[in-house]
């Protein structure tokens, strides 16, 4: 029988190495017996940085199909017919000083040349949770159309309920497949090794358009505050277009110099929107007139402001921001080979961000709705800063404005960041041009792949914002689908790959939080379809990545992820 080459990765903390064993047979070995400590520096490339915590893969040569499922029960035999004799070899190659030059995986997983990289996971607890923050969150401004669209009461609700069927068994599916495959690129290495380069592909590149119209959408609000409290007037389009490429371009800066400018400026802005958001909960409780508003629902308008009439919840704004406002944790996993210790940090990092988060969105609604003015019902995308200005006055006005204009900053930072690294890990794996993850000599930073997005985001501002929300949600809601499709896949086709964060349960369980999103992006991909513009924007969006990714899988001359034709 042909012999299979496999890549069994032995586990160090931090870091692993890959180890290709020769058998007759499927070999499942005990990772508990391979304790082995990767050199300082040493980086195997497949396909992420195998310096990290390593994923179990399997490689087989070209005489060989593809293993039968039936390998992958557990109930094959571990050492039948394994001497450990022949194991020898391929053990002293991987911890050869001599780096593997030809990688034995197909070609279109190939990485690019690491080894000249310094040591480069300089992101800590802190800083992953700052830059995971901003990609999500960002503060608590933007979050009163929520209100407005149902009321306090259902505005509570939701923000309680969504998460928790939502955004939780997401993040714990986000946890348990990023300390798998720490890398550049995250979710798709995950969906490229679950279904090949066509889908990794795409997930990769509808993520990348939703956070280029997530990011387009946040000079227009910069400009817009400091329009309305500066008291300017600017009437031409062109000129306000230039200021927003201005303030983006600016707002990308310290991408430019690397993740620790990154980590530094995003862990400055969360202190800087915090703080104030802190000072405002605190000060508008003490100063609340109204505490009977929670309780209030939104009815149509039949005389009093909001509170006569029949129910009339809008559900389409309420839905749309609540996904926008809580999307983005899995955009926690495309630096992942810049993170320290990930099998520690990520799962702490993920679970404080959700929380953080929901604290953020809660606590300064309630705090902004036991004042009768502005009433809850008038409120719009600022409406916080008028509130607070009704709480304390012009100090805490100045204040609510400073922190808002913090926080988009941080939204816009965190977003080219992430985006940028995805753009390079997928490059990494074949699936872009290899310039794109050419990184800068002294900065480290992936400077091509910056530039490259931080264009594609000048192109969109123009768009206005009813039309950049929808296609941005629909587009994220394909990517959250894909990934959840991916995790149930890999836990069936890849039991074996280390796991030190796993989801509760089993693939059942997933494949059940997996309905209540499926039921949500219905209803949003629904209603954004709705609109002629909105459904023509999203089918010239989708038409140039369906056309690549069947490139791709061209390209790839037949060869699969190991378990992609399972």
């Amino acid at each position: 029988m042909p012999h299979r080459a496999r890549e069994i990765p032995t586990i160090g903390d931090p870091h692993h190495i890959e180890a290709a064993i020769p058998t007759t047979d499927f070999t499942v070995l005990d990772r508990a017996d391979h304790l082995l400590e990767s050199p300082p520096g040493r980086k195997y490339p497949y396909l992420r940085d195998s310096s990290s915590s390593v994923a179990m893969t399997q490689h087989l040569d070209d005489s060989d199909a593809m293993l039968p499922p039936d390998s992958l029960s557990g109930t094959s035999t571990a050492f039948t017919n394994f001497d450990p004799l022949e194991a020898i070899p391929s053990l002293l190659e991987a911890v050869s000083p001599e780096p593997r030059t030809k990688p034995s995986h197909p070609p279109f997983f190939q990485s690019v040349d690491r080894f000249s990289r310094r040591s480069h996971r300089v992101l800590g607890s802190l800083g992953v949770i700052a830059i995971t923050f901003f990609v999500v969150c960002g503060g608590p401004v933007g979050t009163e159309p929520i209100v407005a669209a149902g009321g306090p009461v259902v505005a509570i609700i939701t923000l309680l309920l969504y998460p928790i069927l939502v955004t939780m068994p997401y993040a714990y599916v986000i946890a348990e497949l990023t300390t798998a495959f720490p890398e550049d690129g995250g979710f798709v290495v995950w969906v490229l090794n679950a279904f090949g380069p066509f889908w990794g592909f795409q997930v990769g590149y509808w993520c990348w358009i939703s956070g280029l119209f997530y990011t387009a959408l946040l000079p227009s609000f910069i400009l817009k505050i400091v329009i309305q409290y500066a008291h300017l007037d600017i009437d031409s389009s062109l000129t306000k277009y230039f200021i927003q490429a201005a303030i983006a371009v600016v707002l990308c800066f310290p991408t430019f110099f690397g993740t620790v400018s990154v980590q530094r400026s995003c862990v400055a802005l969360l202190g800087l929107v915090l703080v104030p958001a802190i000072l405002f909960v605190l000060w508008g409780y003490a100063a609340s007139d109204n505490w009977g508003a929670l309780s209030q629902i939104r009815h149509v308008d039949e005389g009093e402001i909001g509170l006569t009439g029949p129910v009339d919840i809008d559900w389409n704004t309420l839905l749309n921001m609540l996904f926008w406002r809580f999307d983005g944790i899995n955009m926690a996993a495309v630096f992942g080979s810049e993170v320290a210790n990930p099998t520690r940090i990520y799962p702490t990092a993920i679970k404080i961000t959700v929380g953080l988060t929901m604290a953020t969105y809660i606590f300064p609604m309630t705090a902004a709705v036991v004042i009768s003015d502005p009433h809850w019902s008038t409120y719009v995308a600022d409406s916080y800063i008028a509130t607070a200005m009704s709480i304390g006055g012009r100090v805490l006005e100045k204040l609510t404005i400073f922190t808002s204009v913090c926080g988009v900053a941080g939204l816009a930072l965190a977003g080219l960041f992430a985006h940028a690294t995805q753009v390079c890990g997928m490059a990494d794996c074949k699936l872009l041009p290899s310039s794109l993850a050419e990184r800068h000599r002294r900065f480290d930073a992936p400077h091509i792949a910056i530039a490259t997005t931080l264009c594609a985001t000048l192109m969109l501002l123009a768009v206005e914002w009813d039309h950049l929300l929808p296609v941005a949600n629909v587009f994220a809601c394909g990517t959250h689908l894909i990934i959840m499709v991916a995790a149930i896949r890999l836990r069936r086709f890849l039991p074996f790959i280390p796991r030190p964060t796993q989801a509760p349960g089993g693939i059942w369980c997933i494949a059940l939080v997996t309905l209540v999103p499926i039921g949500l992006m219905g209803f949003l991909v629904f209603y954004a379809l709705q609109k002629l513009v909105t459904a023509l924007l999203i089918a010239f969006l989708l038409v140039p990545g369906l056309l690549y990714g069947t490139y791709q899988q061209c390209r790839s001359d037949g060869e699969a992820s190991p378990v992609m034709f399972a």
